[in-house]
C-alpha cells in the first residue's frame, strides 16, 4: 500500500464515526474489544490514521460466492 499526505490526515472518533455511519460510543466499545482499526492514544485523545482506517476496511471486504 502506497501512503499519501492524505493518508497521514488523522481522523477524530467523530469524524470516523460519521464516515462509517456509527456513534463515538460504538467505537469505543471496539477499542475496549480490542477490534477495529489501529489508533492512536493521545493523553485523553484518541485519533485514528485514515491509512489504518482504509487498511482495516479493505480487511473488511466480503467477497460473495457464487451459489
Amino acid at each position: 500500500m502506497t501512503t499519501t499526505l492524505t493518508d497521514e490526515r488523522m481522523l477524530k472518533a467523530q469524524e470516523l464515526a460519521e464516515r462509517w455511519g456509527t456513534s463515538t460510543g460504538r467505537l469505543a466499545n471496539m477499542r475496549s474489544a480490542g477490534v477495529g482499526p489501529t489508533y492512536v492514544k493521545m493523553g485523553s485523545s484518541v485519533r485514528y490514521r485514515l491509512a489504518d482506517v482504509k487498511a482495516y476496511e479493505a480487511a473488511q471486504t466480503v467477497q460473495p460466492v457464487g451459489l
